[in-house]
C-alpha cells in the first residue's frame, strides 16, 4: 500500500510537468545519441504510466505517433520505442 501511495505522489508531481517532460524528450531525440535515446524512453515510459493514470492513453499513443513520423529515419529511436512496449 505503501508503494502505490509513493506511486501515486510520483505520478501526480509528474502531472505538473508534464508538458516540460514531453519537451526533454524531443530534445534528447534531437541528440541522435544511443544514450539520449534511452533517457528518452525512460521518461516516455513514465509519461505512459501518467497517461494509464489519468486516462489518457490514447492521446499518449497519439504523441508516440508523431514522434514516429517527426523522426521516421531513426531506426534506433523506432526499435527502443518498440522494445519498450510504447506501442
Amino acid at each position: 500500500h505503501k508503494e502505490e501511495l509513493a506511486r501515486k505522489h510520483r505520478l501526480e508531481e509528474l502531472a505538473v510537468k508534464e508538458n516540460e517532460v514531453w519537451q526533454q524528450v524531443e530534445a534528447l531525440i534531437e541528440e541522435k545519441k544511443p544514450k539520449s535515446y534511452d533517457s528518452a524512453i525512460g521518461l516516455l515510459k513514465d509519461l505512459r504510466g501518467l497517461a494509464e493514470y489519468l486516462g489518457k492513453l490514447e492521446e499518449f499513443k497519439e504523441w508516440i505517433a508523431k514522434i514516429q513520423q517527426t523522426y521516421p529515419n531513426r531506426p534506433a529511436l523506432r526499435d527502443r520505442i518498440r522494445h519498450a512496449k510504447l506501442i
